[in-house]
């Protein structure tokens, strides 16, 4: 939407962009920040050729502005981090993202390539660039450290170079997300890669003037295949090759399911009075040793599922009876002596069982402990 509106900025489209990032903050408040941002960037881009809408964009800010404050001021996360451990997040939620030498190289391709559309006259520079682009790479790989920070360090250069105040602001900004939760997950990384990939294309003229008929052909048959791929797959459909490689993400997927048919079936039992505890204890990425290997790794986390539990109940529902509770376990994980209740098979993900735990069974190291 910042992309349209940096085009034509105008009283309309000011207005449709303002309402998607209120619809859009309702999911999560960052949309704000990132409205903020891009927004003030193009006022002081724009500074001497606003006329008839300075008063609208100033309004809009400080609307904007006053609410991401309330909605801060009203979170519930009452903790305070250090810097050490935002900057531990911020680097874990990255490395997350590179979770192999895959995915490295592929972000120094990308580095690369936008090093060649680095906005200067002599060619000779943009090639000098694109080399020392990949020697950092290399290095960005060898000390461990995510070649994502150099590609977003490219794209930063370029929009400075072409004296677009608001790219840089919104880019930096999104590069920070993960910094002030500080878990670790990579789904805080999916903003800056956006913008990065809109950023590497941008004004690069040149290539774009090559891409005819018969490679924009292809780029739609490429696409094509894709979503028919993802359709075979949610649908179950054996891909040879390709079901290999989605299979951390089918396994994530059937444990939801196991989830789910686990729930419902200690609602309709005799046990439905009894609480449910994981035999493994979910960590965040940044403090977990299971977030590569997600073969035990439940689904969520125990107070998200007692939440869930508890909205199914429904209020008029006694609570659960106190110190009263079956253990769950995925992947064919070992479970603690007891009495079997359930197992339920998985393709991809393997077991889930259901074990109610005898009275001399040690209670796993997990949030299982404090019932």
């Amino acid at each position: 939407m910042l992309f349209w509106v940096d085009r034509e900025l105008n009283r309309n489209r000011l207005i449709i962009l303002t309402l998607c990032a209120l619809v859009a903050a309702l999911f999560h408040p960052y949309a704000l920040l990132v409205y903020l941002a891009g927004l003030g960037g193009m006022v002081v881009e724009r500074r001497g050729s606003l006329a008839g809408l300075r008063g609208m964009i100033t309004g809009f800010l400080a609307a904007t502005l006053l609410l991401f404050v309330v909605l801060i001021i009203f979170q519930r996360n009452t903790s305070v981090l250090t810097k050490a451990e935002m900057y531990d997040g911020l680097l874990a939620s990255y490395k997350m993202v590179e979770i192999n030498l895959i995915a490295s190289v592929a972000a120094l391709c990308l580095a690369v390539v936008t090093s060649l559309s680095l906005p200067v006259s002599a060619g000779l520079l943009r090639y000098g660039a694109a080399i020392g682009t990949g020697i950092a790479g290399l290095l960005f790989i060898h000390s461990g450290l995510p070649v994502l920070f150099l590609w977003i360090a490219v794209c930063l250069l370029k929009v400075l170079l072409m004296n677009k105040l608001w790219m840089a602001l919104v880019l930096g900004c999104a590069a920070l997300f993960p910094a002030p939760t500080a878990t670790g997950s990579p789904t805080y990384v999916i903003f800056v890669l956006m913008i990065c990939a809109a950023i590497l294309p941008y004004g690069w003229t040149q290539v774009e003037e090559r891409l005819r008929a018969p490679v924009r052909m292809a780029a739609v048959a490429v696409i094509a295949a894709a979503m028919v791929l993802l359709v075979l797959l949610r649908s179950g459909v054996d891909v040879p090759v390709v079901s290999r490689l989605a299979q951390p993400l089918i396994a994530e997927r059937e444990k939801t399911f196991q989830m789910e048919q686990i729930v419902r079936w200690l609602l309709g039992s005799e046990y439905a009075n009894y609480e449910l505890a994981f035999v493994r204890e979910v960590r965040n990425p940044k403090d977990a040793s299971d977030s590569i290997d997600r073969t035990f790794r439940p689904p969520t986390n125990e107070k998200d599922l007692s939440m869930y539990v508890r909205a199914l109940r429904g209020s008029s529902a006694p609570p659960p009876s106190a110190g009263r509770f079956v253990l769950v376990g995925f992947g064919g994980d070992s479970m603690p002596p007891g009495k079997l209740l359930l197992v339920l098979p998985a393709t991809n993900a393997g077991e889930a069982r259901v074990v109610l735990p005898s009275a001399t069974a040690p209670l796993p190291e997990s949030g299982a402990a404090a019932h």
